[in-house]
């Protein structure tokens, strides 16, 4: 079978990671299209993060609407309490996989309001130390509706189990084989007249035939509707000797005093494929993010290097200052890129390490920790990627605008950074009690490069700024917060 085009390997010529991390992400959107069921991911407050387009075709809502949304929209209200507890529990436990229809039934609800069953199963995969959850759901509709009808109807049974899209076997309850459909037939290569009056483990790797027959005595003594193992490995075997991967879902219909076993057999080998393609996708993606990341780390610090190395060898004070200044601003920049490196996360950072790691750093640029400045931090909120390094960079301004001016003469003090947020609202606040600055306008038209510069970022950040000189100098920036990129 010739592999779709999102599946090509990478073109000769790419230019560098960038380009090779593009190539990684437009074929995994593309093995994501490829599935019919809803493939669905969370981040660790249950708000999705990826909709793919099978999801969008059995909830009806396109993936803009959904992205960024609690899972629980797709979930009766009844059922949204035992399925984030459910979650929480997988999220913790040591299984990769698991049904999650073995703790109860599972329902969806539709953006028009109509609720369905479903088949669900939630997996994680480790993608470097990140645990990424993707639940993936199928609308068993037509399925339950074919065995309720099998129930209602023996007359019709024939011509619905030849209309079923999956392999039909029939037991008794002594595991022999009584309902073959045709699409069993294709699928193992049988004709029906060779399975007819067989034991059912004749379709089963010789390893799973024992435990098999503990299954089928087990479903007898309490049958209902319901899957066996969705999200688990089930072995299949045709006649020719050959194996495949099989998901089975059971029901079952009485026929006088008997009781005969519907088991709805999938071969989901391409399935299978599908998922380890998106997991090598997703490892690809994390190597190739991690080395953009830490090549940027590496040429940030050959400039700081430079920068320093010239100004050692700076005769004009001045010039020698600019460019300090300007390797310090540099280094705020190396900094964050070493923190995303270093974090599980590569959408965000911890960034109350990385100011007290930026705050150290200044001070002893300036050698104001010997002349018993100090700084205080107060960081309860960490931003994305996107808006860490503006305000780390607003930070690194403010923080050597006040090393270098608030305290002269050998005078100590005390500077402040505190940063928290107010719902979707980040509040920045650097301040200190030095001796202050002169009113002399609006910062915007400062002639200072340090505050043209923390202007220029607090407008990249759609953000206010004010300024206040009374008993010291306090600059206080207010942003919106932006949430992590999806992984659609």
């Amino acid at each position: 079978m010739q592999e779709p085009s999102e599946y090509r390997e990478p073109p000769e010529g790419l230019a560098g990671p960038g380009d090779a991390l593009r190539f990684s992400e437009a074929r995994f959107a593309g093995i994501v299209r490829l599935s019919e069921d809803a493939i669905i991911s969370i981040d660790e407050d249950q708000r999705i993060t990826l909709f793919s387009a099978g999801a969008e075709r059995i909830f009806g809502y396109r993936a803009g609407e959904a992205l960024g949304q609690p899972v629980d929209m797709l979930i009766p209200e009844r059922y949204r309490q035992a399925h984030r507890q459910h979650v929480a529990g997988f999220k913790s436990a040591g299984d990769a996989l698991r049904p999650m229809n073995e703790r109860g039934e599972i329902h969806g609800i539709r953006k028009d309001g109509t609720e369905f069953p479903a088949q669900a199963s939630i997996s994680k995969f480790a993608v470097g130390k990140e645990t990424i959850l993707t639940v993936r759901l199928r609308d068993m509709t037509d399925m339950l509706q074919t065995a309720g009808a099998l129930r209602k109807s023996e007359a019709t049974t024939g011509a619905l189990l030849e209309s079923v899209a999956h392999g039909v076997v029939g037991v008794d309850q002594s595991g022999v084989i009584r309902v073959v459909n045709a699409k069993t037939e294709q699928m193992f290569g049988y004709t029906r007249e060779e399975l007819l009056g067989e034991p059912v483990e004749t379709l089963l790797p010789e390893r799973f035939r024992n435990a098999h027959v503990s299954h089928l005595r087990q479903y007898l003594e309490h049958p209902r509707s319901r899957p066996m193992g969705l999200g688990m490995d089930l072995g299949a075997r045709r006649k020719d000797g050959s194996e495949f991967p099989a998901e089975i879902s059971l029901s079952y219909i009485k026929v006088e005093d008997s009781t005969i076993v519907l088991s709805f057999i999938s071969d989901i080998t391409e399935r299978k494929r599908i998922e380890e393609q998106i997991r090598r996708s997703l490892a690809e993606k994390d190597v190739l993010l991690r080395e953009v990341h830490h090549r940027v780390k590496n040429n940030l610090q050959v400039i700081s290097s430079l920068l320093s190395l010239r100004a050692s060898m700076c005769k004009d004070p001045v010039s020698g200052q600019v460019l300090r200044d300007s390797r310090d601003r540099v280094n705020a920049m190396a900094l964050i890129h070493e923190r995303l490196f270093q974090a599980d996360d590569l959408s965000a950072i911890d960034f109350s390490r990385y100011i007290d790691s930026l705050a150290q750093a200044l001070l002893h640029s300036y050698g104001a920790d010997r002349k018993g400045v100090r700084i205080q931090t107060g960081i309860s909120v960490s931003p994305v990627a996107d808006q860490a390094i503006p305000c780390g960079l607003i930070i690194n301004e403010l923080l050597s605008n006040a090393l270098k001016h608030a305290y002269p003469d050998g005078r100590g003090g005390v500077i402040h950074v505190d940063m928290h947020s107010d719902g979707d609202w980040c509040s920045l606040r650097v301040s200190d009690d030095g001796i202050g600055l002169p009113e002399d306008g609006e910062i915007e038209n400062s002639e200072t490069l340090g505050l043209k510069l923390v202007g220029a970022l607090a407008a990249q950040l759609g953000a206010t700024l004010d300024r206040h000189s009374e008993g010291g100098t306090a600059f206080q920036v207010r942003f919106r917060l932006e949430t992590a990129p999806s992984r659609r």
